[in-house]
């Protein structure tokens, strides 16, 4: 086998391997995961501006309460927005002095919610929509003015918090406890 035609078959490899790595990159981009970085400061100090997410997709459609969710806003759906989800499809959510009631229970809320002094709702959450708000209600506009995100504008889950370096954060689903 000559040089030129051995540059040729590896070449060839190369092109395929490429091809092959696009692909599965096209994948995981379109329906499992995704990167995005954080604006402002709705969900200080669990996320701040300027921090880099991986947001995966797959339970996107069914969020939980108390994940952090990226979706489309409902009134400008070119927009993207990342929030904290409080309330599920058909229940009720009022916040008074500070504390996060759902259908009347007490439920506590995760670490870095800042919630001191708020009061909102009650508000019914429609069906196939949650209701989101940022730990800091403070500097966020959420489903307090707009109203519930619909299910099929959510886009997936946040993840992973992977920059600033050395900040790195993973982030599971939590429990929601009530109160008796």
């Amino acid at each position: 086998m000559s040089p030129a035609s051995k540059r040729r078959r590896r070449l060839v490899r190369a092109a395929k391997v490429l091809l092959a790595l696009a692909l599965v990159l096209g994948v995981l981009k379109t329906w499992v995961v995704e990167i995005g970085r954080v604006r402002l400061h709705s969900l200080e100090p669990t996320l701040c501006d300027g921090d880099w997410v991986v947001f995966e997709k797959i339970s996107a459609r069914r969020p939980k309460r108390f994940d952090i969710v990226v979706f489309k806003a409902p009134r400008e759906p070119d927009k993207v927005y990342i929030k904290r989800v409080i309330g599920l499809p058909n229940e009720v959510v009022e916040v008074r002095l500070g504390k996060l009631f759902v259908n009347e229970l007490e439920v506590c809320l995760p670490n870095g919610a800042n919630w001191a002094g708020a009061d909102f709702g009650p508000t019914p959450v429609e069906r196939a929509h949650y209701f989101v708000v940022g730990d800091n209600p403070a500097n966020s506009v959420d489903s307090r003015e707009w109203g519930g995100v619909p299910r099929d504008y959510v886009l997936g889950r946040v993840i992973l918090r992977f920059r600033p370096v050395g900040k790195w954060k993973t982030f599971r689903r939590e429990s929601a406890l009530t109160r008796e």
